[in-house]
């Protein structure tokens, strides 16, 4: 946890990061950093979301993917979002 570098301010996000001043109220930028125990080795993983539509949507389409299931008769079983993106 001590590794996180989190960057709150919206000057920060925009001159350090390059997140457009547009969407400083609502993304997502993250980067997922891996690093071999001897340094040889380092890998980075990157997704910037850039605004609310896509959550929303697949907030939409959770509903529709869980209201399926209960119209037919399955209950009490946990589902994840790939469930969800898998049945589209």
């Amino acid at each position: 946890m001590g590794d996180i570098v989190k960057y709150r301010e919206p000057n920060e996000q925009v001159e350090l990061l390059g997140v457009p001043e547009s969407y400083l109220t609502g993304h997502g930028w993250h980067t997922y950093a891996l690093t071999s125990a001897d340094k040889t080795v380092h890998i980075e993983i990157t997704h910037n979301v850039n605004g609310r539509d896509i959550y929303a949507q697949g907030t939409i389409d959770s509903i529709f993917f869980l209201t399926e299931k209960i119209k037919n008769g399955e209950r009490g079983k946990v589902y994840s979002m790939i469930d969800v993106l898998q049945n589209k």
